[in-house]
């Protein structure tokens, strides 16, 4: 079986520290049903993904 998940994790600027927020995920946590490789695949591909939408 195959699963392809597509999610944009919203993003946010934070006017007081002046950095860039992300929104918390559940497959993302320490205590995550995913397996360690799947985890660390999706977090590859979410960096590797461009942020404007394009």
């Amino acid at each position: 079986m195959t699963l392809h998940l597509r999610y944009r994790i919203r993003r946010a600027h934070c006017p007081d520290c002046g950095s860039v927020k992300t929104e918390k995920v559940p497959w993302a946590t320490h205590a995550g049903n995913f397996t360690y490789e799947f985890e660390e695949h999706a977090a590859f591909l979410a960096q590797q993904c461009s942020t404007n939408g394009g």
